[in-house]
């Protein structure tokens, strides 16, 4: 590159300022083109997702998922089944002209920060005297505006079902581009936290261990929500199984705007442990395979439009990333860019990154960027 440079006649400033104009402009076409295509490339990334779907339908084991779960923690003890009521059949999605409401969202906050035994009835009162109980979240993030329908038998830890609503709501806090982000869309479909205590786990445990996700899978069918949309969520536990003195449980869920279908989560497993089960715990475990440099995929290697170093991101560069100014974040070649929505960071309750420590673009295990 040095040496195409000194082969070069020598040029004025006008020139330069000509040269370096042109680039602005082509960087600001760049973009502009990507703010075009973003609803091109939504169509086709979810008939992506729809393919995708179909192939984890035919793959996915539930039972592969339990198997690894029980081998990590199989030195608590045997398994033994939770008992499970007889009688409980698959029901199909409500539709969404469903208008009846076993449970209204003031009774869900009760759920959330007062009286189980208010709520479910006095074979719960026993629950409120514990230390610990399953609760659904309080605000900002108790996402459960109605429960429309509960099936399963009360205390018998066996299978059951809960459909539950969560409103989009203009001017939602979480709101990013006028749309539930993936976290919220996910999380609203919370209630599994309820039918498990429903089921009965609390009578169980007694205060003693707390709820943990240890697993889920989630797939997408569709854009995100926008504001004015419901969500309708349909949750179902499978079965709770006992090793020792922990409990499991197996649930799924799907979710639908209107007869839209919006998420499938499956192979969920959640457990109730206690505070020094999950000191010792470890947290994620990676394997090697996950920590090795992974081989470099075929086909021509991308090659940045404009070459960034290795460098970190501190409060002020990614507050300007938030506001769109890309100059102010990333540099002089930025110049005039002003990012496109979906480029940006949100703020407010979502303001979730404060610094970068690292940003390294060759970085990762495919050495595309960490």
């Amino acid at each position: 590159m040095k040496k195409e440079e000194e082969s070069l006649p020598p040029t004025n400033g006008n020139a330069q300022g000509a040269d370096r104009s042109q680039a602005q402009n082509d960087f600001r076409s760049l973009f502009q083109a990507f703010d075009r295509n973003v609803a091109d490339t939504a169509g086709a990334h979810e008939r992506f997702l729809t393919l995708s779907r179909e192939l984890n339908e035919q793959y996915a084991q539930a039972v592969e998922l339990q198997s690894r779960l029980l081998q990590a923690m199989g030195s608590h003890g045997p398994v033994e089944a939770a008992p499970a009521p007889s009688g409980l059949t698959p029901s199909p999605a409500l539709s969404s002209q469903h208008q009846e409401i076993a449970f209204t969202r003031e009774q869900c906050m009760e759920f959330a920060i007062g009286s189980v035994g208010k709520m479910l009835g006095p074979e719960f009162d026993i629950i409120d005297t514990y230390p610990a109980r399953v609760r659904l979240p309080d605000e900002p993030l108790m996402l459960v505006d109605r429960i429309l329908l509960v099936e399963g038998k009360k205390l018998s830890l066996g299978p059951g079902r809960v459909v539950t609503e969560h409103d989009v709501l203009p001017g939602a806090w979480y709101l990013d581009g006028g749309r539930a982000p993936v976290c919220i869309s996910v999380e609203a479909g919370q209630a599994d936290l309820f039918l498990s205590g429903y089921l009965g786990i609390d009578h169980q445990v007694k205060g003693q261990r707390t709820y943990r996700l240890l697993d889920a899978d989630i797939v997408f069918h569709r854009g995100l929500p926008q504001a004015g949309e419901t969500i309708r969520y349909d949750i179902r536990i499978d079965k709770f199984v006992k090793q020792g003195q922990t409990y499991l449980f197996f649930f799924r869920f799907e979710g639908y705007i209107g007869s839209s279908h919006l998420i499938t989560m499956t192979d969920g497993c959640a457990g109730f442990f206690t505070e020094e089960e999950v000191r010792n715990s470890g947290g994620i475990l990676l394997t090697e395979a996950d920590l090795a440099y992974a081989p470099k995929v075929p086909g021509q290697p991308f090659q940045p439009v404009i070459g960034v170093d290795r460098t970190e991101l501190m409060d002020d560069a990614v507050e300007a990333l938030r506001a769109g100014d890309a100059q102010s974040c990333f540099g002089r070649q930025f110049s005039g860019i002003a990012l496109p929505r979906a480029l940006r960071l949100p703020g407010g309750r979502m303001r979730l990154i404060d610094r970068v420590l690292d940003l390294d673009p060759g970085g990762g295990r495919f050495g595309l960027g960490y």
